[in-house]
């Protein structure tokens, strides 16, 4: 098997991004859809927030793998906020507001 050069390694990685970018947009709109419909959340409202969360903490990693100090920044960052709304959102269930 022989290694990519750099041009198939960018075209590879346009294509990685407009289909992601396409799959993001296209569960994006289903789950609104469903949401209109049922108004409840559905299967591609979870599938396209697994998406972007999975995006977000492998660039994040993989900043932080080389000494990115930014990249720690924001993976605290962004535990702190899941934290805070994960007990925001508890309060409000509990408390059923």
């Amino acid at each position: 098997m022989k290694k990519m050069d750099e041009m198939e390694m960018n075209i590879n990685l346009s294509a990685i991004k407009w289909s992601w970018g396409f799959t993001a947009i296209a569960l994006f709109a289903w789950s609104i859809n469903d949401y209109l419909q049922k108004q409840q959340a559905s299967v591609a409202s979870f599938l396209f927030g697994m998406q972007i969360i999975v995006y977000f903490l492998v660039s994040q990693i993989s900043k932080a793998k080389v000494d990115d100090a930014n990249g720690r920044k924001y993976m605290l960052s962004a535990a702190i906020c899941i934290l805070f709304l994960l007990a925001f959102g508890s309060l409000l269930y509990f408390f059923n507001l």
